[in-house]
């Protein structure tokens, strides 16, 4: 899939199944893999930046700084971290802070 105006191809064949789909416009539920989820014993946020050239995770959690915990860039603009179930709670809030590409 390339987006009009721009020459930049989001639909990689390297990416997992869940991604692929996203990219290439065929799930209608990629909020169930963007965003926070719980896996096992991990705290997993997902955002997909295709143009972001750093992305932090800050809130509650770390006292809102925006410098602790750098999220690592995965295949085609996902952006990905990971902290342990303990670290967060019901009701505690987060934001994304990008830096540009």
């Amino acid at each position: 899939m390339t987006i009009p105006g721009s020459k930049q191809n989001f639909c990689p064949a390297s990416t997992g199944r869940a991604q692929t789909s996203f990219f290439c416009g065929a799930d209608g539920a990629s909020h169930r893999y963007f965003g926070f989820h719980r896996e096992g014993e991990r705290a997993v946020f997902r955002l997909w930046a295709p143009r972001a050239g750093e992305v932090f995770l800050c809130g509650d959690f770390n006292g809102w700084s925006v410098t602790s915990h750098p999220m690592r860039s995965l295949d085609g603009g996902v952006w990905e971290a990971e902290l342990p179930v303990s670290a967060v709670q019901a009701g505690q809030t987060y934001k994304y802070f990008l830096c540009r590409g």
